[in-house]
C-alpha cells in the first residue's frame, strides 16, 4: 500500500493522509515511462492510477485557426478591476500543509504605474480564516474561524472561467526564502476538480521553475498529479514571460519563448507521445489520468511557507510584480454579425462563463443592453459598430478589440450536387472533374477503379480565396465508359481532424460531350463526414444517349437504412443476383467483411464488426454497377 497526502490547497477542503488502493511508484509519464527535459538539472514526481484506454481509428489534425486575444489586463489603473478579479472565494491557505498567511484581504494588492503588486508581509493580524463564516465556527483543524496570523498576502482569482487556450503573464518576483508565488488555473465541477500550474517558484530554490498538472478524477478529494521542475533556469528577480498552452492534445510551458516542457494527453502502449496531425490509425491510446478535463479561473498569489522553508527572521516583505495577464483562444471569426437585442448575444446563464463574439465585422444595434454583472467581449478583424441606443450598464464587464492579424475562416459548404459524369475527351467541355464549394483552401483527391478499387490517380492542390469551382482530376488515361470511385477531401484552417469528404462513383466517357448530370439523392452528414451517397437512382438515360451508350434499367433499395449493420437488399426488378455480385466497402474504399442470405424479400446483408459510419453497398449486374450508402448507427447484438 502507498500513502498519498491529498492536499486541500486548491479545494478549500481539509483532507488528511489517506490510504488508497495499491499504486505502483511512478516517474513522470504513465506507469513509469520517463520523459526528458531540455534544460538544466531537472526532476519531477507523479502519482496516479491506471491510464484510461481508448481505441482511435485516427487522430485529429491540428487546429489551424488563428488565436484571438480574448482577455487582457495590463493594470493601467490605480485599483484592481473588481469586475475582472476577486479575492480567493473560499477557505484560506492556512488549512494546507505549508502555508501560514492570511489571504482574505485586498490590503496586500497595490496597482500603480502600470503593474500589479502582490505583497507578502510579516505582520500579526486577527481575522476570520473564512470570510463568510462566523467568528466562533470551528473549522477542520479544530480551531475557531477567528484567529491570529503571522503573515499576510493575497490570492487573486479571475471573476470568469476560461477553457483551452494560451495563458500568459509577464512578471518579476522578489525571491526570498519562504516565498511561494504562483500563476495557475483551477476549476471544480460536481466535486471533481482539476488544476494547471503554469509556474510555481519556491524561495529556497530561487532560480527553479515548477509546473504541475492535477486532476481529482474520482471526486474523492485526492488527485492524480505530475509535477515537473527545471532548475537553474532563470533569475526571476528580473522580468520574464511565462506562457502556458492548453490544447486538446497537449499542454506546453514556455519561458521567454523557450519550451520548458510538454505533456501530451495521449500516449501509445509503448509510451510514445501522440500529438495532433500524427499518422495514428487503429491504435489503442492511453489518456494520462492527471489530464485536466476543463480550464478554470485564472489565479495569481504569493503564499508563505512554514517549517524548514519558512521566511528568515529578518524577513519583512516580498513583492510579486505583474506587468500583464492575457488569455488567447483559437476561433474562426467568420463573416459579419449583427447583434440586435440581448437574445442575440447568446450570453451563458452562468455569470462566471466568459462570453465573446468574434467576426469580421460586428454591428451592435440599439436593442442591446448589457446589464450589471454580465460580461461580453467583442473581437473583430475589421470593424465594430456600436450604434446609438446600445447600452452598457455600470458593473458590466465589456471590452472591444480590433485584431486585423486574425485570419477568418468559414465553414466549407458544398454548392449544388456532386457530378457523377464527366467527359475528358479534349473538346473543351466537361474535360475536368470539378465540384463547387465555398470556404475551402486546399483539397486532396483519390481515384480508384471500380469495382476492384485499384489505385488510379491521386493529387492535391490549393484553392484561391473566393474560388468556388474546384477541378481536381483531368481524367488522363481513362477508358471510356469506365466507372471510378472518386474521394475528395476539402480543408481549411478551421477543419479539425478529418476534412469534409465528398465522394462517390463517377462515369467517365470520351465518345461524346455531355453535360454533367447529377441525381438528387440527399447528402447525409455522419460524425463530421459529409458524404454524397452516389448515383441515387442511376444515370439519366437522356443525357447518356448523347454519349452513345446505354444503361440497363434496374436498381435496388436497402431496408432498414440506417441500421445496426444488418439490412435487406431489395431489387426493383425480377432478376437473380449471386452473392459474388454483392460488395460492401468503407467510405475510403476498404473492403468490409459481410455475409449474405437469400430470403423471400431479398438478400439479407450482415456486416461483421462494423463501426458506426457510412458504407457503400454495390451490386454488379448486366455490366452495370449500382451503389447506395448504408448508414450504420449502432452495433449488432
Amino acid at each position: 500500500m502507498r500513502e498519498i497526502l491529498c492536499s486541500g490547497l486548491r479545494t478549500g477542503v481539509l483532507v488528511t493522509t489517506m490510504v488508497l488502493a495499491p499504486i505502483a511508484p511512478a516517474q513522470c509519464g504513465p506507469e513509469g515511462w520517463l520523459e526528458e527535459f531540455w534544460y538544466g538539472v531537472t526532476g519531477g514526481s507523479c502519482s496516479y492510477g491506471t491510464p484510461e484506454a481508448a481505441f482511435y481509428p485516427s487522430f485529429p489534425q491540428c487546429d489551424g485557426r488563428s488565436e484571438i486575444l480574448l482577455f487582457d489586463d495590463e493594470f493601467s489603473g490605480t485599483d484592481l478591476d473588481s469586475r475582472a478579479w476577486r479575492i480567493q472565494p473560499w477557505g484560506q491557505a492556512y488549512l494546507t500543509t505549508d502555508d501560514v498567511q492570511e489571504y482574505n484581504s485586498l490590503d496586500n494588492i497595490v496597482v500603480q504605474d502600470g503593474t500589479c503588486h502582490v505583497i507578502a508581509r510579516r505582520e500579526n493580524v486577527t481575522r476570520r480564516a473564512i470570510g463568510y463564516l462566523g467568528d466562533e465556527v470551528i473549522l477542520g483543524d479544530g480551531l475557531p474561524n477567528l484567529r491570529s496570523f503571522d503573515f499576510t498576502s493575497s490570492n487573486i482569482w479571475s471573476s470568469f472561467r476560461f477553457g483551452q487556450g494560451t495563458y500568459e503573464i509577464r512578471f518579476r518576483v522578489d525571491v526570498q526564502p519562504g516565498m511561494f508565488p504562483a500563476f495557475w488555473i483551477f476549476s471544480s465541477i460536481d466535486n471533481i476538480w482539476n488544476e494547471i500550474d503554469w509556474f510555481e517558484l519556491v524561495g529556497h530554490e530561487p532560480n527553479s521553475w515548477l509546473g504541475t498538472l492535477h486532476h481529482d478524477s474520482e471526486g474523492n478529494g485526492c488527485n492524480n498529479f505530475c509535477a515537473e521542475k527545471v532548475e537553474n533556469i532563470a533569475d526571476f528577480n528580473q522580468w520574464h514571460v511565462i506562457k502556458g498552452v492548453y490544447d486538446f492534445d497537449h499542454i506546453s510551458w514556455y519561458l521567454d519563448g523557450l519550451l520548458l516542457h510538454k505533456k501530451t494527453r495521449y500516449v501509445t502502449a509503448g509510451g510514445n507521445m501522440v500529438e495532433c496531425g500524427e499518422n495514428v490509425s487503429n491504435q489503442i491510446l492511453f489518456q494520462r489520468p492527471y489530464w485536466p478535463n476543463y480550464g478554470g479561473y485564472i489565479i495569481f498569489n504569493m503564499a508563505v511557507f512554514r517549517g524548514d522553508n519558512a521566511p528568515l527572521p529578518e524577513f519583512e516583505s516580498a513583492d510579486f510584480e505583474i506587468d500583464y495577464i492575457k488569455y488567447y483562444k483559437k476561433d474562426a471569426c467568420c463573416g459579419d454579425v449583427t447583434l440586435s437585442d440581448n437574445a442575440s448575444l447568446g450570453l451563458n446563464n452562468d455569470p462566471e462563463v466568459y462570453n465573446y463574439v468574434c467576426a469580421e465585422n460586428i454591428t451592435v444595434q440599439s436593442g442591446v443592453q448589457l446589464q450589471n454583472g454580465q460580461n461580453l467581449a467583442l473581437i473583430a478583424t475589421e470593424e465594430i459598430d456600436l450604434q446609438p441606443g446600445s447600452e452598457i450598464s455600470t458593473g458590466a464587464y465589456f471590452t472591444t478589440r480590433i485584431q486585423p492579424e486574425v485570419i477568418p475562416c468559414c465553414d466549407i459548404v458544398l454548392i449544388g450536387e456532386r457530378p457523377n459524369v464527366f467527359t475528358p475527351n479534349g473538346d473543351g467541355v466537361n474535360d475536368n472533374y470539378c465540384i463547387q464549394a465555398s470556404g475551402a483552401t486546399s483539397y486532396t483527391v483519390t481515384v480508384t477503379t471500380s469495382p476492384w478499387n485499384v489505385p488510379f490517380f491521386s493529387g492535391s492542390g490549393s484553392i484561391a480565396p473566393g474560388q468556388t469551382l474546384i477541378c481536381v482530376w483531368d481524367g488522363a488515361g481513362i477508358e471510356s465508359g469506365d466507372v471510378y470511385n472518386v474521394l475528395i477531401e476539402l480543408r481549411n484552417a478551421c477543419t479539425q481532424g478529418q476534412g469534409i469528404l465528398i465522394g462517390g462513383y463517377v462515369h467517365a466517357f470520351k465518345s461524346a460531350p455531355i453535360e454533367p448530370h447529377v441525381i438528387p439523392n440527399g447528402a447525409q452528414f455522419v460524425r463530421g463526414v459529409e458524404f454524397d451517397p452516389l448515383l441515387g437512382g442511376g444515370l439519366d438515360t437522356t443525357a447518356l444517349a448523347h454519349a452513345d451508350t446505354s444503361v440497363p434499367s434496374w436498381d435496388f433499395t436497402l431496408t432498414p437504412n440506417p441500421s445496426k449493420g444488418e439490412t435487406v437488399l431489395v431489387l426493383d426488378t425480377e432478376m437473380t443476383v449471386a452473392s459474388e455480385d454483392v460488395n460492401v466497402q468503407g467510405i475510403l474504399g476498404n473492403e468490409v467483411r459481410f455475409t449474405t442470405e437469400m430470403t423471400n424479400s431479398g438478400v439479407r446483408l450482415r456486416l461483421m464488426n462494423a463501426q458506426e459510419g457510412i458504407y457503400l453497398v454495390s451490386v454488379y449486374h448486366q455490366g452495370v454497377r449500382r451503389s447506395h450508402a448504408l448508414v450504420v448507427n449502432g452495433q449488432l447484438e
